[in-house]
């Protein structure tokens, strides 16, 4: 007979006897338990534009209802990679990109958990910007020519991808990029900017500076100048100067008679002779400026006499003139008085070239008619160049005594004084002012 209940270990679906009386029957009972139990949330996940842009974890807990019994594992797949983890709790870490896991869990009682899903994506790297300056290199960072400017951008895989690329030049609006940029003469700056779908941005800035401009150079002469030559020495000046979207400027050159480019800090002086000089300026960038070219004519030197000594009114004297440089203008001759009582005799030549030369003979005779007596008469010598330099030479004719026997005649010769004071024009015979 039935007297008491008992405990049937472990529960499970059983058959159970018993008796009543004398009488014996079998009854059949299904008993069903509760299933293990498993859950799944993400944790550490800075949601953003539906991607986590932090790194989070599946953290995956399970628990068996009947008593006695415990987890004894928890086993799943991430992108179909299985993973497992002993007891009731694991932290999966997500990768990089989509991420798809299926999970449950195992109880000691020999049952699992139904299976659970969870997908996430994660998109932790910001993107990249790539850029590229094109152009003609100058100096000092410089740009010669207009620069091209070029970008592109790409996002760490697996990310969320590009969603777009912007620029902004020289502080501009954020513009979308479509083509490479192009820019001109100034400074500029360009800066780029990436952003991803997860929301990610990253920038790259670039400095261009461009100058396609030629500096200005203006030189000029400085001297005393007659007949389109200058006397003595000239002085050049230059100066230069740079737009003002240019790079500024940095030096000023010039070369002489085509010799080597020189650097130009004061004034250049140059003396006699025929001179070309160029002058040119170079900017920042290493533009060069269009040279100007001077063509002068100096001349500062008078011309060379040669003039005899003296001699006796029955000779003649000789005179030669020179000029190596800008070649003779004139030739003067005076033969006068040294106490100045009669009117002088001027001759007057015009002359073309470099020498000149001549006898000087006279007769006794001043230009007012008056027959010299005997004594000592001065001859004058003077020369001009197209320059404008003088210079004069003297000399003496010698009037004796009849029946006196002459002296010998001096053989020294004077050197040449130069001079550049201005002469009246002249005429033979014609008093000199």
């Amino acid at each position: 007979p039935f007297t008491a209940p008992c405990a049937i270990n472990p529960p499970t679906d059983r058959y159970y006897w018993y008796k009543l009386g004398t009488r014996s029957e079998v009854v059949t009972r299904t008993v069903t338990y509760p299933e293990a139990v498993i859950n799944g949330a993400l944790n550490g996940c800075t949601l953003q534009n539906g991607w986590c842009v932090t790194s989070p974890a599946l953290a995956l807990n399970a628990s068996e209802p009947v008593a006695g019994y415990a987890i004894t594992l928890i086993e799943g797949a991430r992108n179909g990679e299985a993973f497992a983890c002993n007891g009731a709790s694991c932290d999966v870490p997500l990768l990089e990109g989509e991420n798809n896991f299926t999970f449950w869990a195992l109880s000691s009682w020999g049952d699992s958990s139904r299976m659970g899903t969870l997908t996430a994506r994660v998109d932790t790297q910001p993107p990249l910007v790539n850029g590229e300056i094109s152009g003609t290199p100058g100096e000092a960072g410089w740009y010669v020519s207009p620069v091209t400017v070029r970008a592109s951008a790409s996002d760490p895989q697996p990310g969320s991808g590009i969603q777009a690329l912007t620029y902004a030049l020289n502080g501009g609006a954020w513009t979308p990029y479509t083509a490479p940029l192009t820019v001109s003469d100034g400074v500029h700056s360009v800066t780029f900017r990436a952003a991803d779908a997860a929301g990610h941005s990253a920038e790259a800035s670039a400095s261009v500076r461009v100058d396609t401009l030629p500096p200005q150079v203006d030189a000029s002469l400085a001297g005393e100048q007659v007949n389109g030559w200058y006397l003595s020495q000239v002085t050049l000046s230059a100066s230069a100067s740079d737009p003002s979207a240019g790079s500024g400027l940095a030096r000023i050159e010039y070369a002489p008679d085509g010799g080597a480019w020189q650097s130009y800090a004061v004034p250049v002086t140059f003396g006699g002779g025929t001179h070309t000089v160029q002058v040119r300026a170079i900017d920042m960038a290493g533009n060069l400026s269009e040279p100007a070219w001077l063509t002068f004519r100096v001349d500062g030197t008078a011309p060379r006499i040669q003039l005899s000594d003296a001699w006796y009114i029955w000779q003649t004297g000789e005179v030669k003139v020179s000029d190596e440089g800008s070649g003779l203008a004139g030739v003067e001759i005076q033969i006068r008085d040294p106490q100045g009582r009669w009117q002088k005799v001027v001759r007057a030549y015009e002359v073309n070239g470099g020498s000149f030369s001549t006898t000087i003979a006279w007769d006794r005779t001043f230009a007012d008619g008056t027959l010299a007596p005997i004594g000592t008469y001065d001859v004058m010598v003077t020369a001009r160049d197209l320059a404008g330099n003088e210079s004069r030479e003297t000399a003496h004719i010698i009037i004796s005594a009849p029946g006196v026997t002459p002296a010998p005649l001096p053989t020294r010769r004077v050197e040449p004084v130069e001079t550049r004071i201005p002469q009246p024009q002249t005429t033979d015979n014609c008093p000199l002012m």
